[in-house]
């Protein structure tokens, strides 16, 4: 990403492609993903629209999922962006360090809230 990102191609879209053999790492979640990008220097607006608004263009779903416009449904992660030092690692185990990431805090879905552990 590091040398994609340094001849101008951004990615559309994030995801984790988490499946059982790499829960424990180094994928872990999708903020975590994010958190990766972030470290690679793309803003928080971006980061958030490629996680949101661009899959559900995508899908062509933008009008129901993605945003929080009025009268769509408002699945919300709640994120704090920590302020403290942590290794991150790629698929390819290259390790880059970061001064912050974000943490989940809370989930609401389906009207229902859930706390992150």
């Amino acid at each position: 990403m590091r040398r994609a990102l340094q001849v101008g191609v951004k990615p559309y879209t994030i995801s984790t492609d988490i499946y059982r053999h790499n829960i424990d790492g180094p994928v872990h979640s999708l903020a975590m993903t994010m958190s990766k990008l972030l470290a690679l220097g793309v803003s928080l607006d971006e980061v958030i629209e490629m996680s949101t608004l661009n899959p559900a263009k995508i899908l062509q779903k933008e009008q129901e999922i993605g945003t929080l416009t009025e009268g769509t449904r408002a699945d919300i992660s709640l994120l704090r962006v920590k302020k403290e030092s942590l290794q991150l690692t790629d698929s390819e185990e290259a390790t880059l360090t970061t001064s912050s990431y974000l943490q989940p805090e809370l989930t609401i879905k389906s009207g229902k809230v859930l706390k992150c552990i």
